[in-house]
C-alpha cells in the first residue's frame, strides 16, 4: 500500500510540508504544497502518485479505527503513518486476551477493551497506541484519553449462556466440596 490512493482509502488525510510524494516513473519526488493537498483529499487527481515519506503529525490527529501501521514518538507527542503497509486491510480485529492482560503485555492497536475510569466507573475502548505503561484510548462516551495499563483489561468474550452454564459449574462444585 503506497500510493496516495491506497492511504486516502485507509483513512489518512494528507498534510502540506511533509508528506513527500512521487509521480509514478518521475525521477525526483516532490513535496506536496497546499494545491497538491487539496487535490490528494478531495479528488482523484493524485491517486496514483506513489508515496515516498510522511510528516510527524500531532498525537490527537491520530484517525479513530486506523487500518494503517503507524510510529509515535512519545518525547514530541507525534505520530506518522508508516509507509511498508499490507495491500488489503484485514478485517480480523486483533484480541486483547486475558493472558495478555495477567502479563502486562500492552494490548494490541486497534483491539477493544475494557478500562475502569477513575470515578466514573467501566468503559469499553479501543486502543489507539500504548508505549511501556501508557495506553491510548478511545473511550465510548469519553472520547481520546490516556490511562495506565494497570487500568486496562480483557473484554469478557462469553456468551451470556456461557456464562450461565460456567456458573451453574461452579455452584455445583461448591455444592461437591461443601458436601465431602
Amino acid at each position: 500500500m503506497r500510493t496516495v490512493k491506497d492511504f486516502k482509502d485507509a483513512g489518512l488525510v494528507f498534510v502540506a510540508f511533509g508528506d513527500t510524494c512521487q509521480v509514478v516513473g518521475a525521477i525526483v519526488p516532490f513535496m506536496v504544497n497546499d494545491t497538491w493537498v487539496s487535490n490528494a483529499n478531495n479528488s482523484t487527481f493524485c491517486d496514483t502518485q506513489e508515496v515516498k515519506s510522511f510528516a510527524w503529525r500531532q498525537l490527537n490527529t491520530l484517525p479513530y479505527n486506523p487500518k494503517f501501521a503507524y510510529e509515535i514518538d512519545i518525547t514530541n507527542h507525534r505520530w506518522r503513518p508508516m509507509l511498508e503497509q499490507v495491500t488489503k486491510p484485514s478485517d480480523t480485529k486483533p484480541v486483547f486476551t486475558q493472558e495478555m492482560a495477567d502479563k502486562k503485555d500492552p494490548p494490541p492497536v486497534g483491539s477493544s477493551v475494557m478500562v475502569a475510569v477513575p470515578g466514573r466507573g467501566d468503559f469499553r475502548a479501543v486502543v489507539i497506541g500504548s508505549h511501556q505503561r501508557w495506553v491510548w484510548l478511545d473511550v465510548e462516551v469519553i472520547g481520546l484519553d490516556t490511562f495506565d495499563l494497570a487500568l486496562v483489561r480483557a473484554v469478557g468474550t462469553r456468551t451470556p449462556k456461557q456464562k450461565a452454564v460456567d456458573d451453574r459449574f461452579f455452584d455445583l462444585m461448591k455444592l461437591l466440596v461443601t458436601m465431602k
